[in-house]
């Protein structure tokens, strides 16, 4: 093939002539003999002779093109490389020269065609423009999938050598997606709480990662789910994910967890993206009854319960049984403790007991019973080091749920025990005879919480069968582990004249007291000292004095 080029102005070397012809004055001043310019086009004076050989592109930089599968856009090749003839300047030159097509300056005569390589190159067309586009857009499995873009150069009507440039590749194309992060939530797992020791410590429950890939929010091939990089897995203890061999994933739900939704995640980065996977868990909580109080057995702000110990006979009593069963309190108390541990819970019963130190007290964890023992009980604690008066306290707390689901604190008052005082009708005493014994305890009494007098006028009532207590009960006042009134003076000049025993309250006059004479009346108090270590004696207080006097002579 020839080509002839004509030389143009806009070379550098060009070589061109014109015509211009301007009328002047001679140099006498005279006019020229043609008063008008005459200007010609430019003549090109320089022919070049170009052989071709062969036409390709020229590619700097191949172009890397992406279309969206499932909002697909076409891709435009038409405008990369440069198209580029090579030739020689003699019909037999054998030194070839290369110049672009614009280089040249020649009409063109070439014809681009396009085409696509590629093992997936069946997915994408390429029009006669050089523009790529994506056959059918939304399939997940044309994802990451490319093709390559060639650009073949022919010169119809004229041969061209073969070149290896000839076709040459544009770049690629590459099927890809714009989401950033991709999440994927499982349906919820829902079980219910359980504590049962004779199951294994945990339940593992293999998902199905088709859930994940299939979804339509994740869209992703089977084997770039597998290839996934693992970022993390939230939370590490509890209810969590295991992940295993090609992201394979397993639900960890420990035995006891807590009733409660949970969430166990599990996130990866793929190429450009992340994805996002959410187990929702939610431990169902069981229901049970809780504990009702016998609302008449405990004190009005439902703090505070108790009992009175019992006599062994009401006619001849020997003993008293000071046992006290938290059954007694609740009407549900058995019921529910067996539903609480059949259920995996616990129903744990604590005291003070130990924690205080309060003797004579103690507690049956088997019974839920507590135990008064009336010798050994002094109505005494310990509370920082201090001795106190005894409160004894119990918590019952019902756990199951894996949480503590019912709480009850309670003090338990022995009531009545301490028994009924009984005042003389007449309160003062005239001590007018000073060889006469006068017995200050006439009147007093103490019952017991059944209305049986212990003791009475300075003594003890010994039991006789029919008294309320049987006939070996010497001292009545042992059965309740209490102590005989004593007497007192309140005052200690009252000892310089008067003489009283202090166990039976029987007053005397000293040797002193006979022979001084009273020329004024002298009042003294006797008071009766008498005390429960269970408590208040009912009716004692304010009861349990008497005045003597001295008349004056």
């Amino acid at each position: 093939m020839h080509i002839s080029e004509p030389l143009t102005t806009s070379s550098e070397k060009s070589h061109a002539i014109s015509l211009n012809i301007v009328s002047t004055k001679d140099a006498e001043g005279k006019e020229g003999l043609t008063p008008t310019n005459v200007n010609s086009d430019y003549i090109a004076v320089i022919q070049s002779s170009y052989y071709l050989k062969t036409a390709y592109y020229e590619v700097a930089t191949e172009k890397a093109g992406e279309i969206i599968y499932d909002a697909p856009q076409p891709v435009d090749y038409s405008g990369v490389g440069t198209l580029t003839v090579s030739y020689t300047t003699t019909a037999s030159g054998s030194t070839a020269f290369t110049k672009t097509l614009e280089e040249l300056n020649v009409e063109n005569i070439f014809a681009t065609t396009y085409s696509l390589t590629g093992t997936d190159a069946n997915l994408f067309e390429v029009s006669t423009a050089g523009s790529v586009s994506l056959k059918t857009s939304g399939l997940i499995a044309s994802l990451d999938k490319t093709a390559n873009v060639m650009a073949k150069v022919t010169a119809p009507g004229f041969y061209l050598e073969t070149s290896s440039d000839n076709p040459k590749k544009l770049g690629t194309v590459k099927v890809t997606r714009t989401i950033d992060e991709l999440t994927h939530a499982y349906a919820l797992v829902e079980r219910d709480w359980t504590n049962e020791t004779a199951v294994a410590a945990e339940e593992r429950v293999v998902l199905n990662v088709a859930d994940i890939y299939n979804d339509p929010a994740v869209n992703i091939r089977p084997s770039a789910y597998e290839s996934l990089s693992l970022v993390e897995l939230l939370p590490t203890i509890g209810i969590r994910l295991e992940n295993g061999a090609n992201n394979a994933l397993t639900l960890i739900i420990p035995k006891n967890t807590a009733a409660g939704d949970y969430t166990a995640t599990a996130k990866f980065e793929g190429d450009g993206y992340t994805l996002v996977v959410n187990v929702p868990v939610k431990i169902k909580p069981i229901t049970l009854a809780k504990l009702a109080r016998v609302s008449e057995m405990w004190s009005s702000d439902q703090t505070r319960t108790g009992f009175t110990p019992t006599k062994d006979s009401e006619t001849a009593a020997t003993a008293i049984t000071s046992e006290f069963k938290l059954a007694t309190i609740f009407s549900n108390f058995d019921a529910v403790k067996a539903a609480v541990l059949a259920k995996g819970g616990t129903f744990v019963i604590t005291t003070n007991i130990t924690e205080n130190s309060i003797a004579g007290v103690s507690y049956d964890e088997n019974e839920a019973k507590f135990t008064f023992d009336k010798d050994l009980y002094t109505g005494k604690m310990t509370v920082g080091g201090k001795t106190v008066p005894a409160v004894v306290k119990f918590t019952i707390k019902a756990s199951y749920n894996g949480k503590v689901e019912d709480t009850i604190e309670g003090i338990v008052e022995v009531k009545d025990i301490s028994g009924t005082w009984v005042a003389p009708t007449a309160t003062t005493l005239s001590l007018s005879d000073k060889s006469v014994e006068y017995n200050v305890s006439t009147g007093f009494a103490w019952n017991d919480l059944a209305g049986k007098t212990m003791w009475k006028d300075g003594a003890v009532v010994a039991g006789t069968g029919s008294n309320g207590f049987a006939n070996s009960v010497t001292n009545p006042l042992d059965i309740y582990g209490l102590a005989a009134p004593v007497f007192e003076f309140k005052e200690a000049a009252a000892s310089t004249y008067l003489s009283l025993d202090d166990a039976t309250g029987k007053v005397t006059f000293t040797a002193e007291g006979k022979s001084h004479h009273f020329y004024e009346a002298v009042t003294y108090t006797v008071e009766v000292k008498a005390t429960s270590k269970w408590g208040t004696i009912k009716n004692y207080e304010g009861k349990n004095t008497i005045t003597v006097t001295i008349p004056a002579e």
